[in-house]
């Protein structure tokens, strides 16, 4: 369509926003805590980039995706990272031999 000489750019429905969100949070789901790139997402599903990126914004700005050094990952799959997997500190494997109950005593009656 043209308007005034330039070519107007149809702005994505509602019903095609939500549908992109839908399969953006599937695909990164699937992704797990690797997630993907931006131009990953565009290879992987069938929308135009305005759609992508209106669709990114709102699911970043509902929490259900963060942007981690260039990469969309979900916030699920952020905390059900394991632990270990984090570079935070070192993994120590503790194992015990015996467990050995305490006694309790009662108090002795004078």
């Amino acid at each position: 369509m043209e308007v005034g000489g330039a070519t107007a750019v149809e702005e994505p429905s509602s019903s095609e926003l939500y549908h992109c969100r839908k399969n953006i949070y599937d695909e990164l789901l699937k992704a797990g805590y690797r997630g993907l790139s931006p131009g990953e997402l565009y290879g992987k599903l069938q929308y135009g980039p305005e759609t992508v990126r209106k669709s990114l914004n709102r699911l970043e700005r509902d929490g259900l995706v963060k942007q981690v050094g260039g990469r969309y990952v979900t916030t699920a799959s952020l905390r059900s990272r394991p632990a270990a997997a984090a570079p935070q500190g070192s993994v120590h494997t503790v194992s015990v031999e015996k467990n050995i109950p305490r006694v309790r005593r009662s108090p002795s009656r004078r």
